[in-house]
């Protein structure tokens, strides 16, 4: 039976490797079996599997687990939507990539639904590159109103951040950002690094290069922006945004492992907290990063523990020093020297 399917009047359907693997997926998978040939739903489901594996790339695999959401009895629709991404910049690649993590692409209006949408971001100053760039890793946008939801929020981070290119930037850069409430997070963190005192135009700029900052629990971020304040940072400067910034992308277990990862190459806990005021992103480096950097300053190059620790923008030095850098890595310490010294 399985070999009548998969080499009977379909025979041209699948390759060789593809019928092999289809055989294992309906063994494996008897609901897909008993769907696979019922007499009223074999050939659209059958038709649906090998157009997302010939059409669209999918795996076998994967063209299975879409089936469940999409049924085709002819190429008219699913080819549509397939010109509609080639031709505004989508690589194959790229199709199969959103195909996959959002088959119900297919269930949309291709008119009336998929290109106002498309053409409304390249009306605000998408490039086509970028665009599919940031469809293909959050296909969900597709299935956002454009009237309620796309549309206002580009207008409201627009508002912010004041100027489109900013907009593009901020959503290219963290895609998912349009999934999120900025009544309920993004404004009410904005907010509060407003009543400490941060200048807007600090704020600005984290909001264009990591907007994802202001996206989380205003209580959580809250409390981080007052742990920042204990530090004795001054929110009027620049390194008091940055510190709020790599706060809200550590949790507290990842911020006690880098803390004791520094107070295990020697450094005090005063000259730790001294070292993020200075320099807070010093503190993302990760503990085998911190262990190697330390122990080829101090074992290798004889310097004193609590000496780097006055300059901490060094400790976290992304010269690569494994032994076969070992000549690399001695030029910019010999920097590191120059300065110490």
């Amino acid at each position: 039976m399985f070999h009548a399917f998969l080499h009977g009047r379909h025979k041209k359907i699948f390759s060789a490797s593809q019928s092999c693997k289809l055989f294992c997926i309906l063994q494996n998978n008897p609901s897909v079996l008993s769907l696979t040939f019922s007499p009223t739903t074999s050939n659209r489901h059958s038709f649906t599997v090998s157009y997302l594996i010939n059409k669209c790339g999918l795996s076998p695999e994967s063209a299975f687990t879409a089936s469940k959401f999409v049924k085709f009895e002819t190429p008219d629709k699913p080819d549509s939507f397939v010109t509609v991404f080639k031709s505004h910049g989508f690589s194959e690649p790229q199709i199969t990539s959103l195909i996959r993590k959002r088959p119900r692409v297919f269930l949309s209006d291709v008119n009336n639904t998929l290109l106002p949408k498309i053409e409304f971001f390249k009306s605000r100053g998408f490039s086509r590159r970028v665009l599919a760039k940031m469809l293909g890793n959050n296909p969900n946008i597709l299935h956002s109103s454009s009237e309620k939801h796309i549309i206002p929020f580009f207008d409201c981070l627009g508002n912010l951040l004041k100027s489109d290119e900013a907009v593009i930037k901020a959503m290219t850069s963290f895609s998912r950002i349009m999934t999120y409430d900025l009544n309920k997070y993004m404004f009410p963190n904005i907010e509060i690094l407003r009543n400490y005192g941060v200048p807007e135009s600090n704020i600005v700029k984290v909001l264009h290069s990591k907007p994802r900052t202001f996206l989380r629990s205003p209580v959580v971020f809250k409390e981080n922006v007052e742990k920042v304040k204990e530090m004795g940072l001054n929110p009027t400067k620049m390194t008091f945004a940055v510190a709020v910034l790599v706060l809200n992308f550590m949790s507290k277990s990842m911020w006690d492992r880098k803390f004791y990862a520094y107070k295990n190459c020697g450094w005090s806990e005063k000259e730790i907290v001294d070292a993020f005021r200075k320099y807070p992103t010093f503190i993302t480096v990760s503990e085998e990063r911190i262990m190697k950097i330390m122990d080829f300053l101090v074992k290798e190059m004889g310097l004193q523990s609590s000496l780097i620790a006055k300059w901490p923008r060094d400790s976290c030095d992304n010269t690569k020093l494994g032994k076969e850098d070992c000549s690399q890595g001695f030029v910019r310490s010999r920097v590191v020297v120059k300065r110490f010294g």
